[in-house]
């Protein structure tokens, strides 16, 4: 129910594109449609400025399986994760961090199980970013 509300919530209060994988995102994207097959990951790639705090959602659309929300710095460290699996998280995941310098960060999708997620997905830096 409460991955519901908050895929819900949004969708109406986010415009959205669909990007594949490994799409670079640009900062005006607000919402990603993605499907992540069984023991796989999606890239997805972002410019994150310094000092601003930035966040990441993902929300499985089904509960059918698990996932797993990491972001990595242009070094390839790992800054932020969400991979904690609970029946009441299944497939719901969100990270926030304060980027330490300005460049690329990747964000990391996972299927942690044997079923396929689709998932919406919001980056955002800043209150209006």
């Amino acid at each position: 129910m409460r991955s519901r509300v908050l895929c819900s919530g949004l969708l109406l209060l986010l415009a959205g594109a669909a990007l594949g994988p490994g799409a670079p995102l640009d900062p005006k994207t607000r919402l990603v449609e993605g499907k992540v097959e069984p023991y796989r990951d999606l890239n997805y790639e972002r410019t994150f400025q310094a000092g601003i705090p930035a966040k990441v959602i993902a929300l499985g659309e089904a509960r059918k399986g698990y996932l797993g929300l990491y972001v990595f710095d242009a070094h390839g460290n790992c800054v932020a994760r969400d991979d904690e699996v609970t029946t009441r998280t299944v497939d719901d995941t969100a990270v926030e961090w304060v980027p330490a310098q300005t460049g690329p960060y990747t964000i990391q999708v996972n299927a942690l199980g044997k079923h396929p997620v689709e998932f919406l997905m919001t980056v955002r830096q800043g209150g209006a970013s």
